[in-house]
């Protein structure tokens, strides 16, 4: 992920956690993150790594769907 993707991601589940009035507290029991890092992540002071990512995504109610580049090709007729 490049920096500026993962900065505008960690700001919109922010955003989605507040819009859904979730507390940094309550996010951190879900996730087993200590409040000081979120914090951190929600302020841009540290990037949070990938599975800390995905599991404050889970704790706001956010899901990913990943998909590989070959799925797009699938059904086109490709010469």
């Amino acid at each position: 992920m490049q920096e500026n993707n993962a900065v505008a991601l960690i700001e919109l589940l922010n955003q989605i956690a507040i819009d859904k009035g979730l507390s940094r507290y309550k996010i951190a029991k879900e996730t087993g993150i200590s409040t000081t890092s979120l914090s951190n992540y929600f302020n841009g002071n540290n990037m949070p790594s990938l599975s800390a990512f995905l599991a404050i995504a889970k704790a706001v109610g956010v899901n990913f769907f990943f998909e590989s580049k070959e799925s797009e090709t699938e059904g086109r007729n490709t010469k």
